[in-house]
């Protein structure tokens, strides 16, 4: 099955989950303490999953830093949300637990990588702000962002140097992801297309327009709602004037909080979110959707095609097949960094989700 893995976009997600939302710590020798939809996390080795050193509610170490059960917990419950989980589903305690495990590793990746992004990579002041522009477009309004500060204990300044630690952490991924990669040629591009033509209308592919209203993980309930009843509001006015749909797609994304509009070109469907999928079940062409909760937020789409082209899919193949050979470069280097680090897990129970409560001794 064709698809297309963007390696920005990769790279976005390690800021999204791993550093948005703590408070950055002190300069020390060692790597400081800091989103996996794409699986990139490298699994805990084997022969380091147990040791007698760790004091209590610690679950692991990585050299000298250590990951406790209250970090652990947080990066999981973070987790359940950007998945649509909260704490009213009987499931949720056996969701959390099986989180976990892939919180700590998470965890564990990004002080390995910290450690990777020494000072002698460079961030303007520029990239910084550019960085922090995208983070507001995610709160439905000013209030909702300021409260997104306050949760997470940061002042604006300091969240910039959390953007700033990972804005260098993801320029060294790309630097070592993209090292002696060759370039795809045109004869691959068609090779590919010919193999996979049927991967390339629908149901597996589709081109979409969207009108999203940008959330983050981390906002509060009431903001949520006021969203939701916002692109309720906005999706009778389209039903009413559809030429509105248009007039939002030109809106540019840093110009106000709120609605936002995207020209989506081809995009494989099972990569979608379950929302999109659902909505997309039930569209013809240029047929506009209900709101719907998107990865993002909240969304309204209408399909614009639904058969690529090869010369419409062209460019994107040769993205994809280079983007295909850095990702597995990316993850050989992750490994041999990772076999630099003193990797420990030291509360197994935890890690393995079999206990019930964070704040439960080993």
């Amino acid at each position: 099955m064709f698809k297309k893995i963007h390696v920005e976009a990769l790279l976005v997600v390690l800021m999204m989950v791993g550093l948005g939302c703590s408070k950055p710590q002190p300069e020390e020798p060692k790597a400081d303490k800091t989103k996996d939809p794409f699986n990139l996390t490298q699994p805990v080795q084997e022969e380091k999953e147990s040791s007698l050193d760790c004091p209590p509610g610690v679950v692991a170490l990585v050299d000298d830093r250590v990951i406790t059960r209250e970090d652990a917990e947080n990066r999981a419950r973070m987790t359940l949300r950007t998945k649509g989980f909260d704490e009213s589903d009987p499931e949720y305690a056996t969701h959390l637990a099986k989180a976990r495990k892939g919180a700590v590793d998470l965890l564990i990746e990004s002080y390995v990588l910290q450690a990777a992004a020494t000072d002698s990579i460079k961030v303007s002041t520029a990239e910084v702000e550019q960085e922090l522009l995208m983070i507001k477009t995610r709160h439905p309004n000013q209030a909702s962002y300021e409260e997104g500060l306050r949760r997470s204990n940061l002042t604006e300044e300091e969240f910039k140097e959390v953007l700033e630690k990972d804005l260098r952490i993801r320029k060294v991924m790309a630097e070592e992801a993209q090292k002696g990669v060759p370039i795809p040629t045109q004869e691959d591009a068609r090779k590919f297309y010919e193999a996979n033509s049927m991967a390339f209308g629908w149901p597996y592919r589709v081109k979409y327009d969207e009108i999203i209203w940008p959330l983050s993980p981390e906002i509060s309930e009431a903001s949520r709602e006021q969203a939701k009843k916002e692109m309720d509001d906005l999706a009778v006015r389209l039903q009413n004037s559809p030429n509105l749909f248009d007039e939002i797609l030109i809106k540019s994304a840093s110009s106000s909080w709120g609605p936002i509009g995207l020209r989506h070109n081809y995009q494989t469907v099972d990569q979608l979110s379950e929302g999109a999928q659902d909505a997309l079940e039930t569209l013809v062409v240029d047929e506009i959707s209900n709101p719907f909760e998107s990865d993002l937020g909240y969304s309204i789409i209408r399909i614009n095609g639904t058969r690529e082209s090869y010369e419409s899919a062209e460019q994107e193949i040769l993205q994809s097949i280079y983007d295909d050979a850095v990702a597995r470069n990316l993850e050989e280097w992750k490994g041999r960094l990772r076999k630099k680090h003193d990797v420990r897990i030291c509360d197994l129970d935890y890690y393995e989700g079999k206990v019930n409560e964070a704040s439960e001794e080993k």
